[in-house]
C-alpha cells in the first residue's frame, strides 16, 4: 500500500490534480476488479440503478460488466449476479423480479448469416427478458430472443430461440423440458 502512494503521489507532482485524479480512479478500479477493495452493496448498486435505466430496487451483487449501459432497461427488484456481461448495442429489456445468476451471457449482436463470405455484417436484435425469470448460471442468451413471464431457463443453456411464459429450458440449444405451473 505504501507503494501505491507514493506511485499515486507522483503522479500528482508531475502532471497536477486532474492526472492525480485520473489515477486515483484507474487504480480503484483495478482494485475493485480484483476483489481486494470492496464496495458495499448498497454503493454497487446506486451506482448501477444510475448507470442502467433502472426502477428501484435493483440489485447488484459483484462485479458485472455492460456494452451500451444506456440501451438497458430493468425492472424493480431484479437481480445481477457476479460475472454477468450484456453486450447492449441492439437493446436490452429486463421486467420485474427478474433473476440472472452468476456468468450468464446477454448478447443482441451477432454476424449475417444470411450473406455469404465476406461480405457478412454484424447485426444486432433486442433481447427482451420479462416479468419474473431466473436465468441460471452460465446461460447465453442470443440475439433477438424473448423470454416469457415466469420461464426458468437451466444452468448453461444456449437460448436461440424464444421461450413461452411459465416454461422450464435447458440444453444447447435451449429445448423446453416441462411446463412450469
Amino acid at each position: 500500500m505504501k507503494n501505491l502512494k507514493s506511485k499515486i503521489w507522483q503522479k500528482f507532482k508531475k502532471d497536477g490534480v486532474i492526472s492525480c485524479l485520473s489515477a486515483c480512479f484507474i487504480i480503484t478500479e483495478r482494485l475493485i476488479r480484483k476483489q481486494i477493495l470492496a464496495i458495499p452493496i448498497h454503493i454497487r448498486t446506486a451506482y448501477w440503478k444510475i448507470r442502467l435505466d433502472a426502477e428501484s430496487p435493483i440489485f447488484v451483487y459483484g462485479n458485472i460488466t455492460t456494452e451500451y449501459p444506456h440501451r438497458i432497461k430493468i425492472g424493480h427488484h431484479s437481480t445481477l449476479n457476479p460475472g454477468v456481461h450484456i453486450s447492449a448495442k441492439g437493446g436490452v429489456f429486463i421486467g420485474k423480479n427478474v433473476h440472472i445468476s452468476a456468468y450468464t451471457i446477454i448478447n443482441t449482436g451477432a454476424l449475417d448469416l444470411e450473406v455469404p463470405g465476406e461480405n457478412r455484417r454484424h447485426i444486432y436484435k433486442p433481447v427482451r427478458i420479462e416479468d419474473g425469470v431466473w436465468i441460471a448460471s452460465n446461460a447465453i442468451i442470443n440475439p433477438g430472443v424473448t423470454i416469457g413471464k415466469n420461464a426458468v431457463i437451466g444452468a448453461g443453456a444456449v437460448v436461440t430461440r424464444d421461450v413461452e411464459s411459465n416454461t422450464l429450458v435447458g440444453g444447447v440449444p435451449a429445448r423446453k423440458i416441462k411446463n412450469l405451473n
